[in-house]
């Protein structure tokens, strides 16, 4: 009943905030921080979320689950970078901030990037970027449209990492291939296990009742140390997604499936499972967020994970969000609930 007045009061909170979002805008002005010149234009942008937890003494307060300081930007017509600077855990009162890079990366294009005309033919990455695995999963939250994590994404697949990945597009904006190797041990560890990391994947799109459909398959093989070792690891992980998406609003509905081998010296795993995903629009300022997803075999020793999320998602503003969010998960032990509220500031 505790989780349900706080949800409750969260709804209220949000109801009031809608009221207030038109004269909100009138106040403030999407900044929009840049420095320009003629041939070279040069962005800066802040992304950041804060949150407020209610819930567990162990949870409950105040954190930033995400910080970036991003600089990107042409150098020439074919080359456009990235770097990025954020912090390496989750701050809360516990936590002292530890801000360093935790992106950096070149694209050499064939052509210049244009989605109106489609002139787009092959991508090389090159430097500390997250492969093009899922289009729900970043490691940097606030590239998503929605509050949070998924738990299964968070648990199999790879981070930000230092390597290269080609991609190609012979059917402009319907048809891609992607494949990537990778150092395959984190931002900054050092590779003394001989790790390795491996990606591809396909997607297709069309369109559907003026609706986007993308379908995509992609793998993940991770590797370690000499099967002879007490260090050694060999993970593959495969993910099939399918996105529908609306052009004109903020409308997406997604579905997966995620299944692989998880095997080290002393254990194998062949986690299996899925999720739904929904962000579904109810005015120009208010969305509505839910997800439910199931993960067996994680090989982690705590079971079957199980977990919903959903809530309001509010557009006070095209450079401020709010977020509230009903989590209930089931992670081995006793089941977990969560309730927390997020600000999103993306400028």
């Amino acid at each position: 009943m505790t989780a349900l007045r706080q949800l409750v009061f969260l709804l209220t909170l949000t109801q009031a905030a809608l009221f207030a979002a038109p004269e909100l805008e009138e106040v403030l002005d999407p900044p929009i921080p840049e420095v320009e010149s003629e041939s070279n234009p040069v962005q800066v942008g802040l992304r950041m979320d804060a949150a407020y937890h209610a819930g567990g003494l162990s949870i409950q307060g105040f954190s930033l689950p995400s910080v970036r300081l991003t600089v990107w930007g042409q150098a020439a017509e074919w080359i456009d970078y990235r770097f990025s600077a954020g912090q390496t855990r989750e701050w809360s009162s516990a936590l002292l901030p530890q801000l360093m890079p935790v992106e950096g990366f070149v694209d050499l294009k064939t052509a210049k990037l244009d989605g109106a005309s489609g002139a787009f033919g092959a991508k090389l990455r090159l430097g500390l970027f997250t492969p093009s695995f899922n289009p729900w999963w970043s490691p940097d939250l606030t590239d998503l449209p929605i509050p949070d994590y998924q738990t299964s994404h968070s648990l199999l697949f790879i981070g930000r990492d230092l390597g290269a990945e080609l991609s190609f597009e012979p059917v402009p904006q319907q048809l891609t291939f992607f494949a990537g190797a990778f150092n395959g041990n984190g931002v900054f560890a050092q590779n003394t296990n001989g790790a390795r990391a491996f990606a591809v994947g396909v997607k297709g799109g069309f369109f559907v009742q003026e609706k986007k459909l993308s379908v995509g398959l992609s793998g993940l093989l991770r590797e370690q140390a000499d099967p002879s070792s007490v260090n050694f690891r060999s993970d593959s992980t495969g993910n099939l997604y399918a996105v529908l998406e609306s052009p004109e609003s903020t409308f997406k509905l997604g579905a997966e499936l995620i299944f692989g081998s998880l095997n080290d010296s002393t254990r194998s795993a062949s986690p299996f499972g899925g999720a739904f995903t929904l962000l579904l629009p109810w005015s120009n300022q208010l969305d509505f967020f839910a997800r439910a997803e199931w993960l067996g075999g994680s090989g982690n020793g705590n079971g079957t994970i199980k977990s919903f999320q959903a809530g309001p998602v509010l557009h006070l503003h095209p450079s401020l969000k709010v977020f509230g969010l009903y989590h209930y998960l089931e992670n081995g032990g006793s089941p977990e609930t969560l309730v927390s509220a997020r600000l999103r500031i993306v400028i």
